[in-house]
């Protein structure tokens, strides 16, 4: 019984081994061109420019929304303490 509990948790991580990394979360991390690849992989078309520069916009802005925030949350923590 125990071991046809482990059944769904061994499909999926076999599952996962054969996923691509996100395409976001490796322009988030600076491999551009590899998230090329993958979005050329799952989209089945070489036109995935304008997605791909899509996706670097919306992780420039939350990067620097990111900064932006951690400016507030730091200047608060300081006007709290002192």
């Amino acid at each position: 019984m125990l071991g046809l509990a482990a059944v769904p948790s061994i499909v999926m991580f076999f599952g996962c081994l054969v996923l691509p990394e996100s395409p976001r979360w490796l322009v988030s991390r600076g491999y551009p061109e590899r998230a090329k690849k993958v979005l050329v992989k799952l989209r089945g078309t070489v036109n995935v420019g304008s997605e791909l520069d899509a996706m670097k916009n919306v992780c420039d802005e939350e990067e620097s929304l990111h900064k932006s925030s951690k400016c507030v949350r730091t200047a608060t923590f300081c006007l709290l303490c002192c």
